[in-house]
Order: C-alpha cells, then sequence, then structure tokens
C-alpha cells in the first residue's frame, strides 16, 4: 500500500487564508487524516508526503509551521514519511530540460522539485495506491491522473478518500475530477473501506 499526502499546506486553509495550527471546523476531517496515516504506517504501509513549493522559501517555512502547530498533524514529521517536492499542480518536474527553459532556470528546477523517475520508484511493487490532500480537483487529480498514465502497472488499483481531501471548487469537481477518475478507473475509498482493506 502507497498513501500518497497532496500538498497538506491546503488543510490548514480557511478561504485563502493558511491558519496557523488547529481549524475548529476541521477537527472531524484531521483527526481521520491523522488516523489513517498512522494506522498505515504502523501496518508497515508506504507513505509519501508531497510537499508544495512555488519558489518561495518564507510561503514554505510559513506552511510548515501551520502544520508544525497543529498537534493532529504531528504524523507529518515521522521519519517514516517519505517526502518528496511536486510543482504547484501536483506533478513532478521532467526528467530532462524542455527547450523553452533557460539553463540557469533548468538547475533550480532540478534543485527544487522531485523528478519523474525519482517520483516512479515509489509507485513500484506497492498496491493500492492512494491519494489524500488538497486541492481534490486540481493537485490531486493531476497527481492522480499522471501516476494512472505515467506509473500504474497491471493489477494496481488507484484510489482516493474525498473525506480527507480539500475540495473547493464543486462544480469543477462534478464536471472535471469526477469524469477524469471514472475514465481512468481511480474509485472513491471512505475511511471505513480503507480501514477494512489495512486490517
Amino acid at each position: 500500500m502507497l498513501i500518497n499526502i497532496i500538498h497538506p499546506y491546503t488543510y490548514k486553509l480557511v478561504g485563502d487564508t493558511l491558519n496557523m495550527g488547529p481549524v475548529p471546523e476541521y477537527t472531524e476531517r484531521d483527526v481521520g487524516i491523522a488516523a489513517v496515516v498512522n494506522a498505515a504506517l504502523d501496518k508497515g504501509a508506504k507513505v509519501l508526503l508531497h510537499r508544495y513549493h512555488d519558489g518561495d522559501q518564507f510561503k514554505a517555512m510559513l506552511e510548515q509551521a501551520a502544520l508544525a502547530l497543529d498537534p493532529l498533524y504531528g504524523f507529518i514529521f515521522d521519519p517514516r514519511i517519505t517526502s518528496v517536492v511536486t510543482t504547484p499542480f501536483g506533478t513532478p518536474r521532467p526528467n530532462a530540460k524542455p527547450e523553452p527553459i533557460s539553463a540557469e532556470t533548468w538547475r533550480a528546477v532540478e534543485k527544487m522539485y522531485t523528478s519523474d523517475s525519482e517520483l516512479e520508484q515509489h509507485f513500484i511493487d506497492v498496491n493500492p495506491i492512494i491519494f489524500i490532500g488538497g486541492v481534490l480537483e486540481r493537485c490531486v487529480t493531476n497527481i492522480a491522473c499522471y501516476a494512472h498514465q505515467k506509473y500504474k502497472k497491471p493489477g494496481q488499483e488507484l484510489f482516493y478518500i474525498p473525506e480527507l481531501c480539500v475540495s473547493l471548487d464543486r462544480e469543477l469537481l462534478q464536471k472535471t475530477t469526477l469524469p477524469e477518475f471514472a475514465k481512468r478507473d481511480i474509485k472513491p475509498l471512505t475511511v471505513e473501506q480503507f480501514r477494512r482493506r489495512l486490517l
């Protein structure tokens, strides 16, 4: 089993504001996230934290602090979790420099983001592959569809847990995410169904 936590800073968003510490209206969701991740780690599942970075170091520090100040997100710092850094779109950087990018810019991109081939290594010999995090209609959709296209092998199943995702655009969810997931057989999973699979 591989659990992908996509851009976890989104759990701390209240509208457009990054909330430092616990968010009372999301306590039930946050308790569920902590329970799922800790149970998976205790059962020996792989957990992959997809960190967000847009080049702004100060913003990255604030996002990290927002999680660190919430005791429910203590699992983020568990040494059993592996971290990667994906682009603001939720996907890895390409392995090779795209033509229009300058050599100097590409060197910065290489240092900042996990490559396609590096990310692929985490998807080998794991089943099922589960996505949580945010934003469901954007980054989660992008990386789940990307993983289906680039990494999925015969027999592997892809799931997402809607109640453990951040959803900001119901219309986009209905018009884009759900049809794209249905096309690729990326299925929703409830927390209870997840627990039963873990046993």
